[in-house]
């Protein structure tokens, strides 16, 4: 079956739909990122589109070495957490996976898996976080593109545009994309655009900077299904589009709250990417209204404090992915305080944060007295916060690098909460291993090798190795970028050199390519001559060579030039043994291993009286 490589972003070409054999479904393989990939607890574009195929009566199948969601939760059950699994979730994306930072390399998933249609929607990774350009992003699709052409000359492509336009870059590379469809589009290995990088909405259809919500879920898979439609897989996303609940991750259960003094402590299990709970809380003695408290609450536990003791309380939670909110409750949690009994905590000191990756660890001094310890967090405009811990540290995860995080942590007991501690941190970027280096080049010259690669993004080095076909391995050299320049080597020695890049994440394959450095050119000795010795030995003698290291003598044998010794001097004794009366001999100038001129030939010939002969 002929082969279909899909990149997400539709445009108005008129194409010609692939004809396939009725009986065998099209096989679409999807590489992507974590707008791809999903998390737990979602539906995924992937299922949308599984449904719109499914229901247009095309015959699909989804193939690709994974099937999972990126899982948020402790349990390893999270990464099959599909808000609905019913549908063909083979796919090949991973969170956090860029086009320079492939899983497996196009060539390879198009000989495994042999797709009729590829869908190809990395790219904001490679402008975020590895520092390409636009330009350089889409060259890179261009390679997938005649990567999965050299195993299938057939495959079709549709490229998706990103969706996150407020992002530096994304704009400029999806106005990109139809001259890259015009330019690599053949008869017979059709490129598309789906309209993907139109419309979306961030903090509506995203629940943070950068991952779909329901609704971006339906407006990705309508421009996708619309590209596919296009190539004769399936019809148009049906309009209009369903209306669906951004949050759709179910609610809490197994609510409890357990009384403390003036204070409640509530339990629950959260839901499959109900990363944080709303809690409402309703005053019943004083038959008051329900309120949400100002942050989410992270985890699976949080203590309420500055409760009326003997008053009785009313607990609910709304589970929240980001910005997407359920508006669904759980069931309703019931206590009433005790009339304290201990004082309140001091405050905390000694509070300090340190970045990780898309994380905030915080470390503060034991309080005593303090039975936890209330840790919010905040960013201007943006998200927030509540993590309750028992131990004097904390680590924050989940949270958008380069922010700045406004922390406060209070220390807590029956008593009430003491004075809190207040600092800053941005987290820093995420980090993957290093990609292949690209554009590995190895310049000649003379006792030189100049190495050369494309750059990488500013915090990979290189960790370069050299090893002489017959000089051996002549050790290693860190750097941060190119060019790197190796003198003083052997002229003609081949040499192969490695490449590996490092980052904070660790090594990333290496790269190798050779080089025979080049040295002066030596022509041929001059006056060589051919003297009979007693023994059966010849003395040869020539004029030494500017630059030649040595020579290499040859006679001649059976009708061939037959290498005989090898010499520093321009001098040399050789014996001849037994044959005809006459011989011929040539020398030739070596500079290190790289070869010179011969000289002119030498007839030597010998009597039969004289003991000595010549070589054959």
């Amino acid at each position: 079956m002929r082969q279909v490589l899909v990149l997400v972003i539709l445009t108005a070409f008129v194409i010609v739909p692939t004809s396939s054999a009725a009986s065998e479904p099209t096989r679409i393989l999807i590489v992507g990122d974590s707008v791809a990939h999903g998390s737990s607890g979602d539906w995924t574009w992937r299922y949308r589109l599984w449904k719109a195929l499914a229901g247009s009566g095309a015959s699909v199948d989804l193939v690709g070495p994974n099937d999972e969601l990126h899982n948020l939760t402790s349990d390893p059950a999270g990464a099959l957490a599909y808000a609905d699994g019913d549908f063909d979730r083979d796919h090949a994306a991973r969170w956090g996976m860029a086009l320079v930072d492939p899983d497996a390399t196009m060539t390879s998933l198009v000989e495994t898996f042999r797709p009729d249609v590829v869908i190809e929607t990395r790219g904001i990774n490679d402008l975020i976080w590895f520092g390409r350009s636009p330009g350089q992003v889409v060259d890179d699709v261009a390679h997938e593109i005649d990567e999965a052409r050299a195993v299938e000359p057939e495959v079709d492509f549709v490229v998706a545009g990103l969706p996150q336009v407020w992002f530096g870059g994304a704009t400029e590379y999806n106005a990109m994309l139809p001259g890259l469809a015009t330019d690599l589009g053949e008869p017979g290995s059709r490129v598309v655009v789906a309209g993907t990088g139109v419309g979306f909405s961030e903090g509506v259809d995203t629940w943070d900077p950068a991952h779909l919500s329901a609704t971006g879920e339906i407006r990705f898979a309508a421009a996708v299904a619309d590209a596919l439609a296009a190539l004769g897989v399936g019809t148009p996303y049906p309009r209009p589009w369903p209306d669906v609940d951004n949050g759709h991750w179910g609610i809490a259960h197994d609510v409890v709250a357990t009384a403390q003094e003036r204070a409640a402590r509530l339990d629950w299990v959260a839901p499959p990417g109900g990363l944080e709970q709303y809690v409402w809380v309703r005053d019943v003695s004083e038959n008051a209204a329900w309120v949400r408290l100002p942050y989410p609450v992270r985890g699976e536990a949080w203590t309420v404090d500055g409760l009326a003791a003997a008053h009785t309380y009313e607990f609910r939670l709304q589970s929240a992915k980001g910005t997407a909110i359920s508006a669904d409750f759980s069931a309703v949690a019931q206590v009433t305080p005790l009339q304290p009994l201990t004082a309140a905590p001091g405050a905390v000191k000694g509070l300090s944060v340190h970045s990780a990756p898309e994380q905030l660890g915080l470390s503060w001094d034991p309080v005593p007295g303090a039975t936890s310890y209330d840790v919010a967090w905040a960013v201007d405009g943006g998200s927030s916060g509540l993590l309750s811990v028992t131990a004097p540290h904390a680590v924050l995860t989940g949270l958008v690098p380069g922010l700045e995080y406004r922390l406060t942590v209070a220390a807590r007991n029956g008593g009430g909460t003491g004075a809190p501690a207040i600092a800053t941190g941005r987290p820093m970027p995420r980090v993957s291993p290093p990609a292949t280096p690209r554009g590995l080049r190895v310049q000649p010259g003379r006792h030189r090798l100049r190495v050369t690669w494309d750059a990488g993004s500013a915090d990979t080095s290189y960790d370069l190795g050299v090893v002489g076909e017959t000089s051996g391995y002549l050790g290693r050299r860190l750097v941060a970028d190119a060019p790197v320049v190796y003198r003083r080597l052997l002229a003609g020695e081949r040499y192969t050199i490695y490449v590996t890049p490092r980052n904070g994440a660790g090594a990333g394959p290496m790269a190798q390519a050779t080089g025979t450095p080049t040295g002066p050119h030596v022509t041929g000795p001059a006056r060589l001559r051919a003297r009979a010795l007693d023994g059966g030995r010849v003395r040869l003698t020539w004029r030494e060579r500017r630059h030649a290291t040595a020579y290499e003598v040859a006679a001649r044998r059976g009708g061939s030039w037959v290498s005989v010794r090898t010499t520093a001097r321009p001098r040399v004794t050789v014996p001849i043994g037994a044959g005809p009366a006459r011989s011929r001999w040539r020398v030739r100038s070596w500079h290190q291993r790289q070869p010179g001129g011969w000289s002119e030939p030498v007839r030597l010939s010998l009597t039969r009286s004289a003991s000595p002969q010549h070589d054959r």
